[in-house]
């Protein structure tokens, strides 16, 4: 499939810095069409090394060849995967990523550890690049289970806090969350991302929806699906996740989120 196909079915010269209502979403535009998030209640989130595209509140404004303009609202998590990797290369708590979904689930809870994963800074919406990575609420007691649990919370509450943005500045309410990326392979990390936003999280068969959504538009351009409608048809559901949590411990856990997140910023 040729990149000028897929040019030619979105014009991406069109580019606006508020927010005009469509859709919410955190991550880019490929993974977007890849999970059909076209509803304008329905974000999505692709975990990977960085969650997200760029910009504080990046709203991307394109024209289809039906004539028709979308809007699409994304920000960037620096850090979001790494912070795995970061667990089985440069300290050797795990020894693969998916250990740390065993790990996350043989307790019963972070033992009051909370840990920002500010390696390189913040990103949206804290913009903060003197902000460095920091565990707090360590104590004699404190396992390596324990730090592999909340380094996969860590995902979930930037997750939370972009979209909370979001909701700010858009005025719509999210409905639902599709994922897509490695990390969403992980049963805790995403029934945890359904408990602390208080919504359905999504998952497809198919994980790489940046690489789905790029081929998606391909065909769009060459004619191989006549309307967004048949790609929606595509899409197939692996298991929804949906919200376990009490308010107030929902409401606890993020309160002191914001509060670990306050005290690393501004470092350097």
């Amino acid at each position: 499939m040729n990149f000028s196909n897929i040019c030619s079915y979105w014009n991406y010269s069109q580019i606006s810095s508020s927010w005009y209502g469509a859709q919410i979403g955190s991550s880019g535009n490929g993974a977007k069409i890849g999970s059909s998030g076209y509803g304008a209640q329905i974000g999505s989130s692709g975990y990977g090394a960085k969650i997200g595209s760029s910009g504080k509140h990046a709203v991307i404004c394109c024209t289809g060849k039906d004539g028709k303009v979308k809007y699409s609202m994304g920000a960037s998590i620096l850090i979001a995967g790494q912070v795995v990797q970061w667990l089985r290369d440069k300290i050797n708590i795990v020894e693969t990523a998916a250990q740390t979904e065993e790990m996350a689930e043989s307790i019963p809870d972070n033992g009051g550890l909370f840990f920002v994963p500010a390696f390189t800074g913040l990103g949206a919406p804290h913009w903060n690049t003197g902000a460095r990575g920091m565990m707090i609420g360590i104590t004699a007691a404190t396992t390596k289970e324990q730090m592999a649990r909340e380094a996969l919370e860590s995902m979930a509450y930037q997750t939370r806090d972009l979209l909370e943005e979001m909701e700010r500045n858009s005025g719509i309410k999210l409905k639902e969350l599709k994922v897509d990326g490695g990390a969403s392979q992980n049963d805790f990390l995403m029934q945890f991302q359904a408990d602390i936003l208080n919504c359905n999280v999504v998952r497809p068969k198919d994980i790489e929806t940046t690489a789905l959504g790029a081929c998606y538009l391909a065909g769009l351009g060459c004619g191989i699906f006549k309307s967004e409608d048949e790609i929606k048809k595509l899409w197939e559901v692996d298991k929804v996740f949906t919200p376990k949590m009490d308010e107030e411990t929902r409401e606890e856990l993020y309160s002191r989120w914001c509060k670990a997140v306050e005290r690393c910023k501004d470092w350097l």
